[in-house]
């Protein structure tokens, strides 16, 4: 079996504000489909998402690790 060649990408910046796919939805979408993504370790577990708090707005994701 021949091993599959990897590619290369450059990163580009991209901005999210007025974006016509990309967005904050998206982004939370791809964070919440893989946390591994976020370089915080394997034992993140999601807690809460959109948590409104009192006299503060909204948390988009909370997250917890119990160490």
């Amino acid at each position: 079996m021949a091993t599959p060649i990897l590619q290369y990408a450059k990163a580009e910046v991209v901005s999210l504000k007025g974006h016509p796919r990309f967005n904050e939805t998206w982004v939370k979408d791809r964070i919440l489909a893989d946390l591994s993504i976020l370089g915080l370790g394997d034992d993140i577990e999601v807690k809460a998402v959109e948590k409104i708090q009192p006299k503060a707005g909204r948390l988009d994701l909370l997250l917890h690790d119990d160490e």
